[in-house]
């Protein structure tokens, strides 16, 4: 059986001295050293090149575009087949081959430096009920004049049947070899 202490009692708590990592804005981190570090820190020196210090949640520019090439790098080679065209390099999309020629032409681009993609349709996406469910009591359901009104919304989307926009293809690149004699 546990012996009772009072709240004033000396054995009911005392003081101790602690030792440890504190980050910048106060939390104690125990004996690690790098997580103190890290939290309080807004900037770090890349550990692959010596480039000038960047955020410390993220990359160094540098780092950022290589490994960006080199996921692109890995993708699927395909030929263009037509559709809009998305460009990793200069984060643009165009809509065909000719509004991409003409930005190489105008721009004086080295096709070879060019990544791009093609891109995948987006169709709108009907409405679920399920959007509103912090809104209509568990097990309940819309009223029914709004529910018909899904209804037809969706039924006149899937109608549509088009896409809205375009998403470049994260696993594709467009071979860009066929530019290389059609841009002079």
């Amino acid at each position: 059986m546990k012996s009772c202490i009072l709240y004033d009692s000396p054995e009911a708590a005392s003081v101790q001295t602690v030792t440890g990592w504190v980050s910048a804005d106060g939390r104690f981190c125990g004996d690690d050293e790098q997580l103190a570090r890290y939290l309080g820190s807004t900037h770090t020196q890349c550990v692959n090149n010596s480039h000038a210090p960047h955020s410390t949640r993220g990359y160094c520019d540098e780092c950022r575009i290589e490994s960006d090439i080199t996921r692109y790098m890995q993708s699927e080679i395909v030929d263009y087949e037509g559709g809009f065209i998305y460009c990793h390099s200069s984060d643009r999309y165009f809509t065909d081959l000719e509004d991409l020629q003409d930005y190489i032409h105008h721009n004086e681009v080295d096709v070879a430096d060019l990544r791009l993609s093609p891109c995948d349709p987006v169709p709108m996406h009907t409405i679920d009920t399920d959007y509103w469910s912090d809104c209509i009591e568990e097990f309940d359901c819309a009223p029914i004049e709004i529910q018909e009104a899904f209804d037809a919304l969706n039924a006149a989307i899937e109608q549509y049947g088009k896409e809205v926009s375009y998403y470049p293809s994260n696993k594709k690149r467009i071979d860009v070899k066929f530019l290389l004699t059609d841009v002079g």
